[in-house]
């Protein structure tokens, strides 16, 4: 044997067996390891990529119910609800006896039933279904109880809805979902006073739960009690300080209440801060031009781009878009030409 052939055929059995992986393509991963994957990236809120891992669980074993189980909890996460029922459908067919399965696929059912006008009757039959198959198991099933609570509230049978949903907190306390729900049959029943009592009960608990605030903010505002309005959002603001979205609907409170000096507190909050908000002047200036307020957004984005940076061209960007808003053509082009020039 050539003596070069001999050293080489040495030197492979010296290789690791994890570089031999690499130089073939990469080891095979097996379908129950992308499962365990995309479990800790979906426990770790990334949920993009959670769902590349059981697709390709899914792509390896066509038949894992597990993998599309996951990969339709994801989606739903996500807000890729068709995405989430085909799987979640799928999931259905593979694991026919996991109530976890099917009361997921309930939830999606549901949630694409209430965004679309069209109010499909199979995904609302779907729910029903769903329901009906948990109480026949067991009359005090929680989900069961649940869902048929949020079928009786779109059928706006407020009394047995509240019925059935005071009925499921009592089984498992203090879930959002719920709590939610509950609300809005109370202060559609002309329970108003209940339903704060509701919410605010909720909240010194878990404040963290977006829809309750919300839920109790438009209750306010329809009932013009202005004060706890604006509490209520500062309350909200504390309990999820580097939210930007929660900071800017305070700041839109105080603009349609004329509240100059209040609105510029809120917004330089955003600017002060640059390490919580290191894109505060590009966000205030984007919540004028949302307002139409043009002359302050023109002078946020111009005062960002004078100052340089990475984010110079994006505050050009804006500026160019104002001027042209503005009618004021021929210094948007000027603005452009500087943004092409640098680039």
């Amino acid at each position: 044997m050539d003596m070069r052939i001999s050293r080489g055929l040495t030197n492979l059995y010296l290789i690791p067996l994890s570089c031999l992986c690499l130089l073939a393509g990469g080891c095979s991963t097996s379908p129950s390891a992308w499962v365990e994957r995309g479990k800790k990236s979906a426990a770790a809120g990334k949920y993009a990529e959670a769902e590349i891992d059981y697709l390709k669980a899914t792509q390896a074993k066509t038949d894992f119910g597990e993998a599309w189980y996951g990969l339709g909890l994801t989606q739903f996460k996500q807000g890729h609800l068709g995405d989430a029922l085909q799987s979640l459908s799928r999931a259905t067919g593979l694991l026919p006896s996991r109530e976890d399965v099917s009361v997921t696929m309930a939830e999606t059912s549901m949630a694409i039933y209430l965004a679309s006008p069209a109010r499909s009757a199979p995904l609302y039959q779907q729910v029903v279904t769903t329901s009906g198959d948990l109480l026949k198991r067991n009359p005090n099933s929680y989900d069961g109880i649940r869902l048929k609570g949020f079928i009786a509230m779109i059928d706006r049978h407020y009394p047995q809805a509240e019925e059935l949903l005071t009925k499921a907190d009592s089984i498992k306390p203090g879930q959002g979902d719920v709590t939610q729900a509950l609300m809005q049959c109370l202060i559609r029943n002309g329970q108003g006073p209940e339903a704060e009592k509701l919410g605010m009960a909720f909240l010194a608990r878990q404040k963290d739960f977006i829809p309750v605030y919300d839920l109790l903010y438009g209750y306010y505002i329809n009932n013009h009690r202005d004060g706890d309005a604006e509490q209520l959002l500062k309350n909200k603001i504390a309990a999820n300080p580097g939210v930007v979205l929660f900071r800017l609907q305070l700041a839109r409170n105080y603009l349609d209440a004329k509240k100059e000096t209040e609105l510029s507190g809120v917004l330089k909050r955003l600017l002060d801060d640059s390490k919580q908000f290191p894109d505060g002047r590009l966000t205030v200036g984007d919540f004028y031009r949302a307002n139409n307020r043009l002359d302050d957004a023109l002078r946020m984005f111009q005062a960002g781009a004078a100052q340089g940076g990475k984010q110079k061209a994006a505050y050009q960007q804006r500026t160019a878009n104002i001027l042209v808003s503005m009618g004021k053509s021929a210094q948007a082009l000027s603005v452009v030409e500087d943004i092409l020039k640098a680039d």
